[in-house]
């Protein structure tokens, strides 16, 4: 609306404040319904971690310091820390990709074998500064994952998103 200012960063932080307050106050309430009814929980020991994590964590924004912002980055996209991927564009074809970080230059004919670059706060730093682009390979060495992205396409998304919620 015309006249309407932007709330400033004290303010969202307190309203971002109450809100997880109620979703913590609404989960227990749902909780206790359940139980009532005599329903199982629904939330998962990883949904109640996770849940702990959000409704426990400092307000981050872009006034915070740089080592909040990595912290924050690093809790939400979570991967093998061992190794990511940096965005690359070729020059005479003008295709783009990922490959892993190495030591040194990955292409040029090196025959020896590759060291990977760990997935440091630098590195972090270095995209949040729009330096450089990185991806991260999420998917552990136990064959866990700590986040999952699906991507809905077509007329049937939402049939397709319920599907895999139910499934889920």
């Amino acid at each position: 609306m015309p006249g309407d200012r932007e709330p400033d960063g004290e303010a969202l932080r307190v309203a971002l404040a109450a809100a997880r307050k109620e979703t913590v106050q609404l989960r227990a309430e749902n909780e206790r319904l359940r139980a009532l009814l005599g329903l199982r929980s629904t939330d998962t020991p990883a949904q109640q971690t996770l849940l702990n994590e959000l409704t426990s964590s400092p307000a981050v924004d872009a006034k915070s310091s740089l080592a909040d912002r990595v912290a924050l980055h690093r809790s939400l996209f979570r991967g093998r820390d061992d190794v990511f991927a940096v965005h690359w564009t070729s020059s005479r074809s003008g295709k783009t990709g990922y490959s892993p970080a190495v030591k040194g230059c990955w292409f040029g004919g090196n025959s020896q074998a590759k060291e990977y670059l760990p997935l440091t706060d630098d590195a972090i730093e270095q995209h949040l500064f729009g330096k450089q682009t990185i991806g991260l390979y999420p998917l552990l060495k136990d064959d866990r994952c700590w986040f999952l992205a699906c991507d809905f396409d077509d007329r049937s998304w939402i049939l397709d998103c319920l599907g895999f919620l139910e499934v889920c």
